[in-house]
């Protein structure tokens, strides 16, 4: 448990500090689709760059004589090259062993118990979360009403449901309420087909899956919601350059944005109007800007360095010679 909590530490810093750059970096980009490879990029390098196991070496010199009662201690060695009496140098007996051994049994009972605890908690959020999930899922396949095949090889199925239900999609099952497809049926089902061709729903279902294993983190939630938003973006730049009529697909957004949408599916949200019909209006960002995501590479090496494990090699020197080893090149 200690190592797993150690990697959710580092994993929920990466996923954090990327955030916060993505957000300074091309929040205001005007490229949906660069945005969203970017999020999902940084998602998998916050996951992944905890895993890396790299080794650094941290020369450790040896002598082979010491000074008489000289006793060093873990605290006391520091640095990046340290000094150390050669171990035949200290004697069984003259080891003294600082606390009780009582002490320390109560120690370790309590930081077990203490382990326990912290363990059934984040154990707990987690099963809550992927039952959110769940439940979410299970809503939007739990609407009733007539259905329809579409696309080429008829994968996709649209649901014309009651006036109540938004517009909303989770990968080929799609659901519109009867009001909505007899006013903008093909625009909307439209929509929904793009979000279905881009494969969202699974860019949804992984930062599903990122959210449970660190629901403790406030920035994994904030990731979730702007590849929502980024999503939907994707989708209106897509339509506007079908060269639709971009005045009735604004209107269509700020009237049909009304009705619950389960937390995972694609659809109308009427959080988000404001930035989508900002997003619509703006002019595209120009190509060079690809070149602002080139931050993750360093991103990737300083994340691998700062993690890395510290190994400890071992320099014997002669006797003599120690106090004259910081003077030393050794390679």
């Amino acid at each position: 448990m200690s190592e797993y909590a150690l990697y959710l530490v580092r994993s929920s810093v990466c996923l954090g500090l990327l955030y916060v750059i993505y957000m300074a970096v091309l929040g205001r980009v005007n490229r949906p689709a660069l945005r969203r490879w970017v999020l999902m990029i940084s998602a998998s390098l916050s996951l992944v760059v905890p895993l890396v196991q790299v080794e650094i070496p941290r020369k450790v010199f040896i002598s082979s004589e010491h000074p008489s009662g000289l006793i060093l201690s873990g605290s006391q060695v520091s640095g990046d090259d340290a000094t150390l009496p050669a171990p035949a140098a200290f004697p069984d007996a003259g080891l003294q062993w600082a606390g009780s051994g009582a002490a320390i049994d109560d120690d370790a009972g309590a930081s077990h118990t203490a382990g326990k605890v912290a363990g059934a908690v984040y154990f707990s959020g987690v099963a809550a979360v992927l039952a959110s999930v769940a439940m979410s899922i299970a809503g939007l396949y739990s609407i009733k009403g007539r259905r329809f095949r579409l696309g080429r090889k008829r994968r996709a199925v649209l649901v014309i449901a009651g006036d109540n239900v938004a517009p909303m999609s989770w990968f080929g099952r799609m659901c519109i309420g009867r009001n909505d497809f007899s006013e903008a049926g093909r625009q909307i089902v439209m929509h929904e087909l793009e979000h279905a061709g881009r494969l969202h729903s699974l860019d949804m279902l992984f930062a599903g899956v990122i959210a449970a294993m660190q629901w403790f983190n406030p920035l994994a939630w904030l990731f979730r919601r702007e590849l929502s938003a980024v999503h939907e973006y994707e989708v209106d730049r897509s339509m506007i350059e079908k060269n639709i009529d971009v005045i009735r697909y604004v209107q269509l957004l700020l009237t049909k944005a009304t009705g619950a949408v389960p937390g995972l599916a694609n659809g109308f949200r009427h959080s988000i109007i404001k930035n989508r019909i900002a997003m619509i209006t703006r002019k595209k960002s120009p190509g060079r800007t690809v070149l602002l995501a080139l931050y993750l590479v360093p991103f990737t090496c300083l994340g691998t360095v700062a993690f890395a494990q510290w190994k400890t090699v071992p320099v014997f020197t002669e006797s003599g010679m120690v106090n004259n080893v910081s003077s030393m090149n050794i390679y």
